[in-house]
């Protein structure tokens, strides 16, 4: 059987779950049965990762979904790599190539990295996101859920939808809880007896940080031990800076773009929080997991499925008296703090390793190219 040329898409090519997903199933596919080429609608971080990492990896700039100004660039990239299957990781990256792939006969495949819509947007913008959804899952071959959440929402709100689930893996090789690197320790100026609070995520509106910043607020009032890391990017960077400022924490919480030795980071945390809005299946509270941190995150989506009272705290969203309550119960006891970080490693060592996601996909791969057209 010849290698199947699988091109990968993706909206951006910045630093986040789905990015991390296409970076580590890209690098990761067998290359003596799969030649991957991945594109991405921007450049950024991941595109030079791919690139350094030996994966052929093209950039056609558009920020819209169904843009077909890109239509040509991306057509022109399917016949020249002659294309066998196209990989789609949202909804933007699945827009622009449905037209692509129909006109070249390609089956395409879309995974969901978390839906376009959600409760926190209005009715209109909802309603048409549904729209763009049915439409992208209809004309795919095959829709993947990243979580069993997601694909619950899909056969809810999508006449007719189905999905096969296939959760996000972590290298645990990458996330191995022995690490350690002292630089970063003097790097953030981490005394013995500080309490370290951590989100490692895109600062957006999705990841909700203010929320984090009012409830660490309230928390670091009544323990001043309390520390805030917040590692990432966003259109919300310059909010989240102001207020900042404006609740009198420039001493108390430190910003950080993203970097690359994550691992490192999340072992000299204390407690990982994410207070999303929403989620498919979050990598990042995955790699904290694996990384045996306790965690507190909010009660969306796919992080439900992995935060179990044994595993972490689940709070509800845009709630941050909740979140300072459980901020300080956890700074209260390491007991509780490593009974929590110690099931939640072996759930992630159990369920979330990234060969089985490789090795899932790749099964999936095979089985759409190989079957024949309606």
């Amino acid at each position: 059987m010849k290698k199947i040329h699988v091109l990968e898409a993706i909206r951006q090519g910045s630093v986040g779950g789905g990015e991390t997903h296409v970076f580590d199933l890209s690098t990761n596919l067998d290359k003596t049965k799969f030649e991957p080429i991945v594109l991405s609608f921007t450049d950024g971080p991941m595109v030079a990762n791919l690139r350094a990492n030996g994966i052929e990896t093209h950039v056609i700039h558009s920020r819209f979904p169904f843009d077909l100004r890109v239509f040509f660039r991306v057509n022109k990239l399917i016949k020249e790599r002659k294309i066998d299957l196209i990989h789609t990781h949202g909804t933007r990256a699945a827009s622009n190539l449905l037209l692509p792939a129909w006109i070249n006969k390609i089956k395409l495949i879309y995974t969901i990295h978390g839906w376009s819509f959600n409760d926190n947007q209005s009715w209109w913008v909802r309603f048409i996101r549904q729209i763009a959804e049915q439409f992208i899952t209809r004309k795919a071959a095959l829709n993947i859920c990243v979580s069993e959440s997601n694909k619950q929402t899909g056969i809810k709100t999508l006449r007719g939808f189905d999905a096969t689930v296939i959760n996000n893996g972590i290298s645990l090789k990458k996330f191995n809880s022995d690490v350690v690197n002292y630089q970063i320790i003097s790097e953030l100026n981490k005394q013995p007896d500080d309490i370290l609070i951590g989100l490692i995520a895109r600062i957006t509106k999705q990841k909700d940080p203010i929320t984090l910043l009012d409830a660490f607020n309230i928390a670091q009032n009544q323990n001043p031990k309390l520390k805030l890391l917040i590692v990432g990017q966003g259109d919300l960077e310059e909010e989240v800076k102001t207020q900042i400022t404006a609740l009198g924490l420039n001493s108390k919480v430190q910003i950080m773009p993203f970097r690359s030795d994550v691992p490192e980071i999340l072992k000299i945390l204390d407690i990982y929080c994410l207070p999303s809005l929403w989620e498919g299946l979050p990598i990042g509270l995955i790699e904290a997991m694996a990384m045996g941190r306790a965690v507190i995150a909010t009660d969306v989506d796919g992080t439900r499925e992995i935060v179990t009272p044994e595993t972490g705290v689940l709070i509800p969203k845009e709630n941050p008296e909740v979140l300072a309550e459980k901020i300080l119960l956890l700074a209260g006891s390491s007991a509780l703090r490593n009974q929590l970080g110690n099931a939640a490693q072996k759930l992630i060592r159990t369920r979330f390793e990234l060969t089985a996601m490789v090795k899932a996909t790749e099964l999936e791969y095979v089985r759409v190219f190989s079957t024949k057209s309606a």
